[in-house]
C-alpha cells in the first residue's frame, strides 16, 4: 500500500550540477551529502 501523498515529496533527493553533492529535505531539516562516499556533509543536518 502506498503512503498518503502528504508523506511523499518528490524528488526525494536533489543533486548538484556537478554530482558532487545531493540533498534531502525533511520536515524541519535539510541534509546535504557528498559523493562518492555518501557521507553527511559536516556530519550534521
Amino acid at each position: 500500500f502506498p503512503p498518503p501523498d502528504e508523506y511523499v515529496t518528490w524528488p526525494v533527493f536533489r543533486w548538484s550540477k556537478d554530482d558532487r553533492y545531493f540533498a534531502r529535505l525533511g520536515a524541519d531539516l535539510l541534509s546535504v551529502y557528498e559523493t562518492p562516499g555518501f557521507g553527511l556533509l559536516d556530519k550534521k543536518s
